[in-house]
């Protein structure tokens, strides 16, 4: 039987203190939703690409009370615990992860590829490639390297040269080993008499590196010989001193003519093309064959050098790096069928 109507004023307060139960439990189940979506938010992290949700069934009543009879034969009203609602969140499922935790992990160099000039060659390319000169050198990527390369690593006395030589080695590897569809690891290298390195293989291409602080050049071609050289210019070398190392006559003139304001990166830039040239030419720095000082590149038409005939046929251009460094790009004339 339902209450009688001499039950009213114990059903109101009944019914009162049902609804604050029901707001409390109200409360607690979106909490329960907060801290199950939390959970679920840091089961993705760790890899759980799944999620099961609350739920339980729905009841069919719509007065909010569940009647039962006691012993004593009596309806018994009891206020109904509202259900969880189901939830459903967007699912992204990340790829599992390693529960290894090495101590180490290598890390790609960043490489970009630099755009050149209309008037280079098509077979020529360009990656300008960003060292981290503090990274250990597991992370600039000795892990890749032969066991030579790492023994010459650890010659270097300075961490910073150690991982600009790791870096760039293991970029080369790379981008090579990309060009050729072939293991990184694998690649062949081998150097002539004046220490240029080539690849000991067929069909191989032509490349030369060239990196200073915390920046590097990488330049590859596949039917011609190619020098690439960048420079840090830094205010507190005394540029004046190396001119007559560096300098042709014709070369210093033309400097001497700019502003004073201006010949400082004149002369690194003046600088960059002739290494550049000579790397392509194969002879290098302090080479016999031919040295700085015995030609010109100067002047400059806009990224054009005017590169005289004495090293042979080499073309050469200015390259646009970024702010405080000289760069410049060669290329023998001569092409490989």
């Amino acid at each position: 039987m339902r209450p009688s109507v001499q039950s009213n004023l114990t059903i109101t307060a009944n019914t009162r203190k049902s609804e604050a139960m029901t707001t409390m439990i109200a409360r607690q189940d979106h909490g329960s939703e907060k801290m199950t979506r939390n959970r679920f938010t840091r089961g993705l992290q760790r890899g759980q690409g799944h999620y099961d949700g609350l739920c339980s069934s729905a009841a069919d009543s719509n007065d909010g009370f569940d009647v039962s009879v006691n012993r004593a034969g009596r309806d018994v009203w009891t206020p109904r615990r509202p259900s969880p609602i189901r939830t459903t969140l967007p699912l992204y499922i990340h790829p599992p992860l390693s529960t290894a935790k090495p101590h180490h992990r290598q890390r790609n160099p960043k490489m970009r590829i630099h755009l050149l000039p209309a008037d280079a060659p098509p077979d020529v390319r360009l990656w300008l490639v960003d060292i981290d000169l503090n990274a250990p050198l597991i992370e600039a990527g000795a892990n890749g390297l032969h066991a030579s390369e790492l023994a010459r690593a650890h010659r270097f006395l300075r961490h910073q040269d150690a991982a600009r030589f790791v870096t760039m080695r293991a970029a080369l590897r790379r981008l090579l080993a990309a060009e050729l569809n072939v293991d990184p690891a694998g690649l062949p290298f081998i150097a002539d008499t004046n220490g240029r390195p080539s690849l000991s293989m067929p069909d191989a291409p032509d490349f030369n590196v060239s990196h200073s602080g915390a920046h590097g050049l990488i330049a590859v071609s596949f039917r011609r010989r190619v020098g690439v050289d960048i420079e840090e210019a830094l205010p507190s070398l005394d540029w004046r001193s190396l001119e007559a190392s560096v300098l042709h006559p014709t070369d210093k003139r033309v400097i001497d003519a700019m502003p004073q304001a201006h010949a400082s990166s004149a002369f690194f830039a003046c600088w960059t093309a002739k290494e550049a040239v000579l790397k392509a030419h194969g002879d290098g720095i302090g080479g016999k064959a031919i040295s700085m000082q015995d030609f010109s590149v100067l002047p400059r038409n806009d990224a054009r050098y005017a590169v005289s005939a004495e090293p042979g046929a080499f073309q050469a251009i200015s390259l646009v790096v970024p702010q405080g460094y000289a760069a410049a790009l060669a290329w023998s004339e001569i092409t490989q069928p």
